[in-house]
């Protein structure tokens, strides 16, 4: 399931056809814009170019297209729920407007635990929730059209032209090959725990924990090893090359205007 939705697709299209440089500069300069943007009308914006974008990249496949849709409303929910739950405003001072206590400010240990506050959903809080989770939502849908567009080799030859420390082009590109090799583990483990039979309650809850988190880094060490002695044999510390690809002019100019318009949308608008 993850090994296929968080990998390399190789299928050309129109981002994949953009030289490694200009698809890096794409994504740190689309990063920097989001992070410094607090504009509602601004972030929305942004995140319906990233979500057209995705969708001209995944058309083609529909079950794909599902699953990260699931997966990206899912993050936009959590995320959304988390911090308009324990927005710091409220427990701050701030000037807040309550729209429902979900525990009351009497309750004996809540009222200790947040200086008689309680836990409440406000106004602020949604609209600060809302505004985060837009800005986790376009890093998300970016990060994974990176991933989905960009092989390995070219992420190597990438950072090393920007001059990044080999040790840590080595550590962002294990952690593209095997984060969805390790949530795929963990949804394997997951499945066979129900297929035994185990239900997750508060007394077995712990073991179960136990049990996945012993298989998961046992695996990790594991790949990590093999990983290290497959880089001590190629020598890869010696040189990076670039593996043989045609990239086309007009997707790379493609990518450069979508920066300068996401660029102009974050300052100017």
């Amino acid at each position: 399931m993850f090994t296929g939705l968080f990998s390399y697709q190789g299928e050309r299209n129109l981002v994949s056809q953009a030289h490694p440089m200009v698809k890096v500069l794409w994504v740190f300069f689309s990063f920097v814009s989001i992070l410094i943007c607090w504009a509602p009308m601004r972030l929305l914006i942004l995140n319906t170019i990233a979500l057209f974008l995705f969708l001209i990249v995944t058309h083609r496949e529909k079950v794909k297209l599902k699953n990260m849709l699931k997966i990206f409303l899912g993050i936009l929910l959590i995320t959304t729920l988390s911090q308009t739950l324990f927005y710091y405003g409220y427990y701050t001072g701030e000037k807040n407007t309550v729209i429902l206590y979900l525990i009351s400010p009497n309750t004996p240990i809540i009222s200790y635990l947040t200086m008689g506050k309680g836990v409440a959903i406000t106004v602020e809080g949604l609209y600060y929730g809302i505004i985060v989770s837009s800005k986790i939502f376009f890093t998300t849908i970016t990060a994974q059209l990176f991933i989905m567009t960009t092989r390995l080799s070219e992420f190597f030859y990438a950072m090393k032209r920007a001059r990044i420390p080999f040790k840590i082009i080595i550590l962002l590109a294990a952690t593209l090959r095997f984060l969805p090799i390790t949530l795929e583990e963990f949804w394997r483990l997951t499945t066979v725990l129900k297929m035994k039979g185990e239900k997750t309650t508060l007394r077995n809850f712990p073991n179960i924990i136990k049990l996945l988190l012993y298989n998961l880094v046992r695996e990790s060490v594991k790949r990590a090893r093999f990983l290290a002695i497959s880089l001590e044999m190629k020598c890869i510390r010696c040189k990076i090359y670039l593996l043989p690809n045609k990239y086309e002019a007009h997707a790379s100019l493609f990518l450069i205007s979508l920066t300068m318009l996401e660029i102009i949308i974050t300052i100017v608008l």
